[in-house]
């Protein structure tokens, strides 16, 4: 609904040529005009009148390139404009409240730093959230139906949702470290 709000905002302005810098749409409705100097897979950095700002990917909705028409939609825009992606919102929704954007990110970085040298780059360069989140949203569409992603959506955006999400790390390892006492328990026993 935004976006159809702000494409009638644009034509009633008269802006109906291609753009002469780099438009930022972040999805909280804010719009960046400015070049970008920076990309990276977990952030822009664009320059707005002689200032650098940054802005984490997972708050962009789209970048309009200098010369590209801003009417041009991509396709996944003419699914939203059309409705035709209310589970796959509700999917990235749980993504969000999963915390998997920033969990991807980290794991990115983390991969990128232990990394050689010489193929940081390469990984930083293939290492894109939004392209792993887009990739793995069709999994989750396949195994829940828009009812069980309301219900999880709801359940994760709780208190308890969220102490489950940063106490199950601890609980796994914690088991895993008890089985391996049990096991070295159990074979000295036998010996």
């Amino acid at each position: 609904m935004r976006l159809i709000l702000l494409l009638i905002v644009f034509v009633v302005l008269g802006w109906v040529h291609p753009v002469d810098a780099e438009i930022i749409f972040l999805k909280d409705g804010k719009i960046i005009e400015g070049q970008v100097i920076e990309r990276t897979p977990y952030q822009v950095q664009v320059l707005v009148d002689g200032d650098t700002l940054s802005y984490p990917i997972r708050q962009i909705l789209r970048i309009v390139e200098e010369g590209e028409n801003i009417f041009e939609m991509t396709e996944d825009e003419k699914r939203r404009l059309h409705g035709f992606e209310e589970k796959e919102m509700l999917i990235q929704r749980l993504l969000e409240a999963l915390d998997v954007p920033n969990s991807l990110n980290t794991l990115f970085m983390q991969l990128s730093r232990e990394a050689p040298p010489e193929a940081q780059e390469e990984i930083r360069r293939l290492m894109k959230t939004d392209v792993i989140l887009r990739r793995i949203m069709p999994i989750y569409a396949e195994h829940y139906t828009k009812e069980d992603l309301e219900k999880l959506i709801e359940f994760y955006s709780s208190p308890l949702g969220q102490k489950h999400l940063k106490t199950t790390p601890m609980i796994m390892d914690q088991t895993m470290q008890e089985c391996i006492r049990y096991f070295k328990e159990e074979s000295e026993r036998h010996d």
